[in-house]
């Protein structure tokens, strides 16, 4: 139900879900949450008795209800019918139905944990299962195979794929574009019968309403077609190619996704599934040249309260995700244009010509992977060595380890699954440990100079005596920290007349930078002040640009976060805000907006 707008429509009180199992119980065709078709599994050519073979196919539609994705179907019913290989080969017809699967043939069925892990969601919907059974699927296997380690390309490999895969989609889109103003100029009239390039015009204009040359019945385009197709350099009997005028081709729709995946490390599964961004937060909707675009995601395995979720990719440059992904838009924006002019409009990201005979157009989800194999051919045929092993996959962990950041996962899924299982890191780790801890020491040290006094409660004559010996200073100066006189907006100042970083007078750059000054000291009462200027650069983060956040933001925020890494605990943090005054508040929001900087 919608507030404010009345109950929801029910369906009528005899409606029932269609079943997803057919009249033979072994064809399974599921749904997905939305309805949509997920795709006919056939268990009728399987081994195995008539009876195990439909107890399977229940199962199987049973658990399909969960799984959101043809992908994931296909994977399942690929398990499936390989168990039923196995038992045939291992048993022969002596395991009739599931209710003979006992708990021995079960661990006898020895294979990868996730293969195990799939045919229990389907074994666990079939009721005749034996209790034994099902409690021998629910213990956790002591032995685990131990992951291969991944390869990885290195940043220069990452780099040269990158790049070029971004100039077959510059290249394509120079072409599209370029063809796209011809044709706008010919349907404008700015072009007269005569003119050199009318007929291909003429013939832009029926590609882009048809999506297709005019053909006779034999296949082939008409002789003037032909003529004209061979001024444009396209080859008798590949008129095909001419196509490409306006739509990109196979190869290109790979390149575009070699980019993407290079830029932001997307599944191939996203990308199949994405949209042209709809919304640019910087306010530019009517511009041609957005510099945030925001692109809605929709990754499946990572269940129903993460799967979907947005990016702000920036355009500030061609080695930017923006740039990229401004450039594939622009690539198959004609294609969206022509679909939508057929009565079949698209918001889908990737396209390309089709791919077989009487197909006009595929978009992400078919072929996407023998796209990005037919890109890495047609670079090594034009003589562009690229590195060997070129894949989906394999370039997202690449990004994954490169970059050093998660992309659409979790941190904890971004070192167990992608940096720990890298072969260059698991050979780089006793070398890199060692040198780290040896740079974090060092950089502590310099990074973060303000040093915090621990005073405890008592006379504040002792307190400057302990003050003075833990510091260094003057008495004198020890009683004038102890009593609040030396305090600045974060800390206090023990010499405010010399600053490192003012070369003549007093000191006159931001409070910000106490944080790095060697005459810059703090003790519990400055603490609350400083976990909220964390929590205050936090905030600010997002909401500001990238590359305003790297110029202007980032080592302050660093330091701050280092000075309570070390000298505070997260959990303490409430406490510490708790005794935080409205004036302190205002003191560092007056900070951050720069009004205290002299």
């Amino acid at each position: 139900m919608t507030r404010g707008r009345g109950k929801a429509t029910l369906p009528p009180a005899d409606y029932r879900r269609r079943s997803t199992v057919d009249a033979s119980g072994l064809i399974c065709t599921p749904l997905g949450p939305a309805g949509q078709d997920l795709g006919t599994y056939n268990f009728t050519q399987c081994p195995g008795s008539l009876e195990i073979r439909r107890e399977l196919a229940a199962g199987f539609a049973r658990a399909a209800r969960a799984w959101t994705s043809a992908a994931s179907c296909d994977t399942h019913a690929k398990v499936v019918r390989q168990f039923l290989r196995h038992l045939e080969k291992e048993y022969g017809k002596t395991i009739g139905h599931v209710g003979e699967i006992s708990a021995g043939i079960w661990n006898r069925w020895v294979d990868a944990i996730e293969t195990r892990r799939m045919l229990g969601a389907v074994l666990r919907q079939v009721p005749s299962l034996p209790a034994a059974t099902l409690a021998a699927m629910s213990v956790r296997s002591r032995w685990v195979r131990k992951a291969a380690p991944k390869e990885s390309f290195s940043r220069t490999e990452l780099l040269m794929i990158r790049d070029e895969a971004a100039r077959t989609v510059r290249t394509a889109r120079l072409r599209i574009t370029s063809n796209a103003r011809l044709l706008e100029r010919w349907r404008s009239g700015e072009m007269t019968d005569g003119d050199k390039d009318w007929p291909w015009g003429e013939l832009l204009d029926i590609l882009s309403r048809d999506g297709d040359f005019p053909r006779t019945p034999s296949g082939y385009p008409p002789h003037p077609v032909r003529r004209e197709l061979a001024r444009r350099f396209v080859p008798p009997g590949r008129y095909h190619q001419g196509i490409s005028a306006l739509f990109p081709t196979v190869v290109e729709k790979g390149a575009a996704a070699v980019l993407l995946i290079c830029h932001e490390a997307w599944n191939l599964s996203v990308l199949a599934a994405m949209e042209v961004p709809s919304v640019w937060p910087n306010g530019d909707g009517d511009t041609a040249e957005p510099v945030v675009q925001r692109v809605e995601t929709d990754k499946a395995r990572r269940g129903s309260r993460l799967r979907h979720s947005t990016n702000n990719l920036v355009n500030v440059g061609e080695d930017t995700a923006g740039w990229a992904l401004r450039q594939v838009v622009d690539m198959t924006e004609q294609v969206r244009i022509t679909l939508a002019g057929l009565g079949w409009p698209s918001r889908a990201l990737l396209w390309s010509r089709g791919l077989h005979r009487g197909e006009m157009f595929n978009d992400g989800s078919t072929g996407l992977e023998h796209a990005i194999v037919d890109w890495c051919e047609l670079m090594g045929a034009r003589g562009v060595a690229l590195p060997p092993g070129i894949g989906a996959r394999k370039l997202r962990h690449s990004v994954e380890v490169v970059i050093g950041a998660p992309h659409n996962n979790t941190r904890k899924v971004h070192d167990d699954a992608y940096v720990r299982r890298d072969r260059r890191v698991i050979e780089d780790s006793p070398t890199a440990v060692a040198a780290g801890l040896t740079k974090a020491v060092e950089q502590a040290r310099a990074h973060v100079r303000m040093r915090v006094v621990t005073v405890d409660g008592g006379d504040p004559e002792c307190q400057a005596h302990a003050v003075q010996g833990q510091v260094g200073i003057t008495l004198e100066a020890a009683r004038q920290f102890v009593s609040g006189d030396l305090d600045t907006a974060v800390g206090a100042c023990q010499d405010f007349d010399h600053s490192p970083f003012s070369t003549d007078g007093p000191c006159s750059v931001s409070f910000l930078l106490c944080f790095a000054c060697p005459n810059a000291l703090a003790t519990g009462r400055h603490l609350p002040r400083i976990v909220y200027l964390f929590k205050a650069l936090e905030a600010l983060r997002s909401a500001v640009a990238p590359a305003v956040w790297m110029a202007d933001w980032k080592e302050h925020h660093a330091r701050v976060g280092d000075l309570l890494a070390e000298h505070t605990v997260e959990r303490a943090w409430p406490a510490l805000l708790g005794r935080l005054t409205g004036s302190d508040r205002e003191l560092i929001d007056a900070m951050l907006e720069r009004k205290l900087d002299p």
